[in-house]
């Protein structure tokens, strides 16, 4: 099957167009040369002659210019329809949607939840009529997180559909380090060997103010609750974060009033083997706190066996016959400290959930597992 995708976000094209050559089929792959480092094929580490066998073919093209036929923008769309399917990733299904082959798209969170009801303004609008339009297009609007289920009825996707797990870790990438490997790791990172530490992945973004009132990733929470953790603690403690994300100034004055100094370590952003190596120096990974359901970074934590604190909607997977993943669901500041608590005192039990975590991954979200669930989805919609 000659697939194409386009949407890098996440690295999600590169890396499902790796896997499915794994698998025999034909992936052509489309990379934005304007976009976010961290959505292009460098960001990954891979190795460079499994890249190499991947063909990319770099794009500048704007929405804008799309909608007034714009020509690079056009040789996209022909060249996207070569394929027997298209594969996109969240807003960019505007790329593929009516060009003339099935595609399907895969939701990564804001592009069903928030984008498509936006009214801000009149660029806004029109955007977000521009991509409700593109989504009941789509031959198949893919969502894996539950919670975007009611998002799909409000927004009247018709060929909506549920893909569990459907976001492919390689566990031999993501395994866990060898305590060589952990402990250069610590040393890079400037962390004392016997410190324990806690790992917070996530952007930091908490006060949302074009949502007033809502909280997008409780890094704030996390704050507090460290804060607390460590006036308490019988050992030494750190908190790794990383330092992006619109909430930074509003996070690093937030730690000064809680008296981190010290205690906290702001780290830039790191590519994928750096993050690794982030996860296995760490001894929990603090996620994110308000959304109800998991992002790639707490995949690849638990694929590195750490134990991870995030924020699950209760039975959000079960009602969908998939078993929740071993993590300890937290929501609250003192839900929050409250397990940190608990696995810093149960050292044994934190390993123990590392590992379940670990196995869950490869049961359910194992590249080959997932990529035969996309490969299903491409076999429907060419038989529509």
């Amino acid at each position: 099957m000659k697939v194409s995708l386009y949407g890098n976000v996440l690295n999600l094209s590169f890396l499902l167009g790796l896997f499915l050559r794994r698998k025999g089929h034909d992936a052509r792959v489309f990379i934005d040369e304007g976009g976010f480092e961290q959505f292009k094929p460098e960001w990954e580490c891979v190795d460079s002659h499994e890249s190499a066998a991947l063909p990319l073919t770099r794009v500048n093209v704007d929405v804008k210019r799309l909608l007034l036929g714009g020509r690079a923008e056009r040789r996209l769309r022909a060249e996207l329809a070569e394929a027997d399917v298209v594969q996109t990733f969240g807003e960019d299904v505007v790329w593929s949607a009516g060009c003339g082959v099935p595609d399907t798209v895969l939701s990564i969170g804001d592009d069903l939840d928030i984008l498509p009801f936006r009214r801000d303004n009149l660029r806004i609008g029109v955007y977000a009529a521009v991509l409700r339009r593109a989504q009941r297009r789509c031959t198949a609007v893919c969502y894996t997180m539950p919670p975007q289920e009611s998002s799909c009825r409000a927004l009247g996707l018709e060929r909506a559909r549920f893909l569990p797990c459907a976001i492919p870790i390689d566990s031999d990438r993501w395994a866990p380090l060898a305590e060589g490997e952990r402990t250069a790791a610590r040393e890079r990172l400037g962390i004392p060997r016997d410190s324990l530490v806690v790992f917070q992945p996530s952007r930091q973004e908490w006060t949302c103010p074009e949502f007033p009132g809502s909280n997008h990733k409780g890094n704030d929470r996390a704050l507090r609750a460290f804060a607390r953790f460590v006036k308490c603690a019988r050992r030494d403690a750190v908190l790794l974060a990383v330092a992006w994300g619109r909430d930074m100034e509003a996070s690093q004055a937030l730690a000064a009033d809680l008296g981190l100094d010290g205690k906290i370590q702001w780290i830039p952003q790191q590519n994928k083997r750096g993050l690794r190596e982030c996860f296995g120096a760490s001894d929990i990974v603090a996620d994110q706190f308000t959304y109800g359901f998991y992002g790639i970074s707490a995949l690849e934590a638990m694929s590195v066996g750490r134990p991870v604190l995030i924020y699950l909607q209760p039975d959000s997977l079960e009602a969908f016959g998939i078993e929740s993943p071993p993590v300890v669901s937290v929501r609250s500041e003192e839900e929050i400290f409250g397990a940190l608590c608990g696995l810093a005192e149960n050292p044994q039990d934190a390993r123990d959930l590392g590992a379940r975590a670990r196995q869950w991954i490869v049961d359910h979200h194992g590249w080959e597992r997932v990529v035969d669930r996309y490969i299903g989805v491409y076999r429907d919609i060419r038989g529509a």
